[in-house]
């Protein structure tokens, strides 16, 4: 089996101090459980930022604005021979009227205390240790 590799991009976006977090209708392939940063992969073609507008308006509805890479992180699913590359952006939005996609059942803007138990503690630690 050919070993792959994938670009994701997720979007780190605040309110008030609060962070933006989606609940996934289903858990996440790569176990990181149901609430997650917005975001998705890297189509053929496009850059960063344009992957990670196009995935957060059809995932929120949001028009963002992206400031700049936070951190990065990599994801090895080795029963599937891939390697999940990722990059988390700042972003921001000028309006805040949210429409979830059926990929997602809800979303909320959560403080720190809330984010460290509804994250998979790896991402937790990675946006803790950038932003907070």
């Amino acid at each position: 089996m050919e070993k792959e590799f994938r670009i994701t991009v997720k979007a780190i976006i605040f309110n008030e101090g609060k962070i933006l977090l989606l609940r996934r209708k289903m858990a996440s392939r790569d176990g990181h459980g149901f609430w997650e940063l917005p975001g998705g992969g890297l189509k053929f073609g496009e850059t960063l930022e344009e992957a990670l507008q196009r995935e957060v308006l059809e995932e929120t509805g949001l028009e963002i604005n992206v400031i700049q890479p936070v951190y990065t992180f990599s994801a090895l699913r080795e029963e599937k021979n891939l390697q999940k590359i990722g990059i988390a952006f700042l972003c921001s939005c000028r309006e805040l009227l949210i429409s979830l996609s059926n990929e997602h059942s809800e979303f909320g803007f959560f403080s720190r205390v809330e984010a460290k138990d509804l994250l998979s503690t790896q991402i937790y630690k990675e946006v803790e240790s950038k932003l907070y």
